[in-house]
């Protein structure tokens, strides 16, 4: 239909439609400007609704009419579906943030999960088992003492230099060359035929303070697979000339990670020695003359010499050396009678108590590292060392060498 030049569509009777729903879609068409005028809707209406021209009406009528009708419809029924749409628009938006909020919880765990993935695969990448030594015949000796080597406070990827002590990773490894070729001579002197080393944490430096960046020459990631190649490579050396069991404490204060701001120990699952502990057992696992690697539970670590209970610990957690083996005795309803710890980087042998023949005894033992800035600061400090210490079946521990490795 056209009308003064204006070409419409959609005004033609729909099927099944009736006059008031006709004047009702013209209308909106005319609130919307399809139609420009309710003079030329009135027109349509007229022509498809009155056979006779003296029916027509005016515009004013169907004007009226759809006036009325658009008026009821507000009051009755677009308020209300308004704030049922509004209502449903409001529901919707809180499920949409529910699930934005999931998604991105989510998102974050997986991205947690992919991150440590990644670091996993990059060490395990790294892991080239290491080719056996040429082995060599361990002396028998009419001796009946075990060995007990310590190894504390490594605090790998630390770069400095003290007053007395400098330190670096190549100065690390070089210390390790040196205690090996000590070991020799004292294994050939006494025909040791096993030992067992512990290594009493702080593996690595680590990142747990700031000051810490100031002093780490290499990243993390870098200084788990460094430091987990060097003892690796050093018991698996060792393993020439006598047996060797591996143990280290799964816990220490350098080696735990910290996210989102946590103090020392409030994650004490997130501790990067236990993944050091399993690298240097995937590279020397199938060395017949190197066992153990137990990882337990706690933050000491037991086993046996002799008919001794011997317990290895970082020592952070310590806070009373005169009480600690009786509290951790307790704790878990066993009577040690020698504990190990590092942490306080000096030698300090303190007895607990009598035994029989022998006297129960805490141990902690001097660092790997030595002196470092932080002990100038307080004018206190001692050289970089291991422990050897020799067990007797009746009498404990009765022999002790200390190897200082600024050789």
């Amino acid at each position: 239909m056209e009308k003064r030049g204006i070409i419409l569509n959609n005004i033609n009777i729909l099927n099944g439609e009736n006059e008031r729903q006709y004047i009702w879609r013209i209308g909106k068409m005319v609130d919307n400007g399809t139609i420009p005028s309710w003079y030329i809707a009135a027109e349509y209406i007229n022509k498809n609704w009155r056979t006779d021209e003296t029916e027509y009406r005016t515009e004013c009528a169907y004007r009226k009419a759809y006036k009325s009708a658009k008026d009821f419809y507000l009051d009755v029924f677009q308020n209300k579906e308004d704030k049922i749409a509004q209502d449903a628009i409001e529901n919707l938006k809180k499920e949409r943030y529910k699930l934005q909020a999931t998604k991105l919880e989510y998102e974050r765990s997986l991205r947690t999960v992919s991150r440590f993935e990644l670091f996993y695969e990059n060490l395990k990448d790294a892991i080239k088992e290491l080719p056996q030594p040429n082995m060599q015949p361990i002396l028998k000796s009419s001796s009946k003492m075990e060995w007990v080597l310590s190894i504390a406070d490594i605090h790998y990827g630390a770069t400095f230099k003290s007053e007395k002590n400098k330190y670096s990773p190549e100065i690390c490894k070089q210390r390790f060359e040196f205690l090996l070729g000590a070991l020799c001579d004292i294994i050939y002197e006494k025909k040791i035929e096993k030992i067992k080393v512990v290594n009493l944490g702080d593996t690595i430096q680590g990142i747990i303070h700031i000051s810490d960046l100031q002093i780490n020459s290499i990243s993390v990631q870098s200084a788990i697979v460094g430091i987990s190649r060097i003892i690796a490579n050093f018991i698996n050396n060792l393993s020439e000339y006598c047996e060797v069991e591996y143990y280290q404490a799964p816990v220490a204060n350098h080696s735990q990670i910290r996210p989102l701001g946590t103090k020392a120990g409030e994650l004490a699952g997130e501790d990067i020695e236990q993944i050091i502990i399993n690298y240097i057992y995937d590279l020397t696992k199938n060395n017949p003359r190197i066992s153990n690697f137990p990882i337990p539970n706690s933050n000491i670590l037991d086993f046996k010499i002799f008919d001794y209970n011997i317990g290895i610990t970082h020592g952070h957690n310590i806070k009373s050396k005169e009480s600690f083996i009786k509290e951790i005795s307790f704790f878990k309803n066993k009577a040690y009678d020698y504990i190990f710890a590092g942490h306080y980087h000096s030698e300090m042998f303190q007895t607990i108590g009598s035994k029989n023949n022998y006297n129960t005894k805490i141990m902690f033992c001097p660092s790997f590292i030595g002196s470092c800035p932080f002990s100038d600061s307080l004018y206190r400090g001692a050289q970089p060392s291991a422990m050897l210490f020799g067990f007797d079946e009746k009498y404990g521990c009765t022999d002790t060498k200390e190897v200082i490795l600024n050789g």
